[in-house]
């Protein structure tokens, strides 16, 4: 009955990380999070896209980007930062200030986090004291 629910498990893993949507930060610089506009479906293409923020959901930066974070939880399968690039997470004031970001793929194949050679991630708080 153990094997069973592994593979389960297993079906149920791999069939999110096929399934998955992908996400490009096509936004300007100190752009939103939580805004349609700055997300798109293919790298460089136009935004509009869902705001990803689900188990469902790939995201990558693949050019330079100051992101505000306006959402308390972010829930992503992957964050890939690539084409050495700088992508720049910045807490802002709104939500409660103590924003999470929850990544779920454990896939050896999609690491949940993935920073390729020469690229970089930082995150940055926008206020003088949360409390």
């Amino acid at each position: 009955m153990k094997k069973f629910y592994v593979l389960i498990v297993a079906c149920l893993a791999s069939v999110t990380v096929l399934h998955a949507q992908n996400r490009f930060w096509v936004g300007p610089s100190g752009g939103n999070w939580n805004d349609i506009n700055n997300w798109s479906a293919t790298s460089g293409g136009a935004g509009g896209q869902s705001v990803p923020n689900g188990a469902g959901f790939n995201v990558t930066f693949d050019q330079n980007a100051l992101v505000n974070v306006d959402l308390d939880a972010i829930s992503l399968n992957t964050l890939t930062v690539t084409n050495s690039v700088t992508a720049q997470l910045v807490v802002t004031t709104s939500g409660s200030g103590l924003p999470t970001i929850t990544l779920l793929s454990t896939s050896l194949v999609t690491p949940g986090l993935r920073i390729d050679a020469g690229s970089r991630l930082e995150d940055s708080v926008a206020t003088n004291g949360i409390t």
